[in-house]
């Protein structure tokens, strides 16, 4: 089964003694009640979590929570869901997971979880909940309507703030919104009961509209931030009182972790240079927050480069971070042909076959090719003394006497490489006919 109806274990309590429900597909889809149907979740179906944990309801899902599976369609709701704890391999939960679930008084988030989807939290009755650091964007009306939570799940590693992902939390009282946030969208704390509001990133892009923090009865908060912020110039267009937290902190980044958008490439002949993604965990602006210096700007070849990062405004101090440029594969590409020898010169001396006659190349590759003879066979039968390879040109010599035949003979072609290609081995056999 990949999915049903919720109303599916029947509308009411009293039409069975349903006590648990196991859900054994990792893929499975809830939809939507049916029309006309009331179903209530069982009074005993009070915990949930995965399969073997003993729990009332138990669930399959190893990476990711699928939208609504939780919500007012199922066992969340107006019903008994009180608790539930989702598993660690779990990494990311799906839109409106627990819209409505409002007799959920816990949800237990791994470590490892990453993201989180639309409304997932919306109209719950929870007061506070731990969002993993690996959550970095709180997506848009997740919390909405949730009034109380009363402790701002944004954690230091949050960098967005999406459109009316707090909007009627009037539980929220005085919030701090950590330097780490870049972007706030409109209506974020819309309709909110907010007496004061702290934002500690001086460059934080606040939404240009009026609602982002106007409370429910129409009232505004205090806006709290530093001399010359973004937030300042927010509060005094849309008329908040303004507080100032003083002049902004200059930020350290010495020796600050730093994220490239590619930490290795594959030579192409053409310069390779990665965008700086984050500084210690930050979005900084080059030529604002940072100057960059490149060991190469202009790196075409394969080798290690360096870009030294050095703070600029209110960021400080010096930081590194490597590439590297990897050498390409070998473009050697080379075919064995079929030649002839005279029986009757052979029995005078030595024939040579250059390279053309019994090997041809597609592709000579890069670097000093040398040629290595690997074995001399007619049938099953080595007649490996019979031939020889000239190691730099790679003439096959056939020696004086050999008998009418057919005879394959295996050569190792090598092409060594260079300053950004890799060396390369390729065999090849060719088809010696004495006649």
């Amino acid at each position: 089964m990949t999915e049903f109806y919720w109303d599916a274990f029947g509308r009411e309590p009293s039409e069975g003694s349903l006590e648990k429900i196991t859900i054994k597909a990792q893929d499975v889809t809830i939809r939507q009640r049916t029309e006309n149907t009331n179903y209530k979740t069982p009074s005993t179906i009070t915990t949930a979590g995965p399969i073997e944990g003993e729990y009332d309801y138990e669930f399959a899902w190893k990476t990711k929570i699928p939208g609504r599976a939780f919500s007012e369609i199922g066992v969340g709701g107006e019903n008994s869901l009180e608790s539930v704890v989702i598993p660690d391999t779990v990494t990311e939960i799906g839109e409106n997971a627990f819209y409505k679930a409002k007799k959920i008084k816990s949800v237990d988030l791994p470590a490892g979880l990453t993201a989180i989807g639309e409304y997932c939290f919306a109209e719950m009755a929870i007061s506070s909940i731990d969002l993993p650091d690996g959550v970095t964007v709180i997506p848009d009306y997740a919390f909405e309507n949730t009034a109380a939570l009363d402790t701002l799940p944004v954690s230091d590693s949050v960098t967005e703030i999406g459109y009316a992902a707090f909007h009627g939390c009037t539980g929220l009282d005085s919030i701090t919104i950590p330097d780490s946030v870049e972007t706030i969208k409109g209506d974020a704390f819309y309709a909110c009961s907010l007496s004061d509001v702290s934002v500690l990133n001086p460059s934080c892009a606040i939404r240009d509209d009026v609602n982002v923090f106007n409370n429910n009865d129409g009232s505004k908060p205090k806006i709290k931030s530093y001399d010359g912020s973004a937030a300042q110039s927010y509060a005094e267009k849309y008329s908040y009182t303004f507080e100032s937290l003083g002049p902004a902190p200059v930020i350290s980044i010495k020796d600050a972790k730093v994220v490239l958008s590619a930490a290795s490439y594959t030579y192409n002949g053409k310069v390779r240079k990665p965008a700086i993604k984050t500084i210690g965990g930050r979005s900084l602006k080059e030529g604002t927050d940072y100057t960059a210096k490149w060991s190469n700007a202009s790196s075409k070849n394969a080798g290690s480069y360096t870009v030294t990062i050095t703070g600029k405004g209110k960021y400080t101090g010096t930081t590194k971070a490597s590439y590297k440029i990897v050498k390409a594969a070998n473009t050697l590409s080379v075919k064995g042909r079929s030649a002839a020898v005279s029986y009757g010169k052979l029995k005078k001396g030595n024939q040579t076959l250059t390279v053309g006659k019994a090997i041809t190349f597609s592709n000579k590759g890069q670097g000093t090719r040398t040629y290595k003879l690997v074995s001399a066979k007619k049938g099953s039968k080595s007649f490996i003394k019979k031939f020889a390879v000239n190691k730099k040109n790679g003439s096959i010599i056939v020696r004086r006497g050999l008998q009418k035949g057919t005879y394959k003979v295996r050569v190792n072609v090598t092409a060594a490489g260079g300053t950004n290609y890799k060396g390369a081995v390729k065999p090849v056999t060719a088809t010696v006919i004495v006649r």
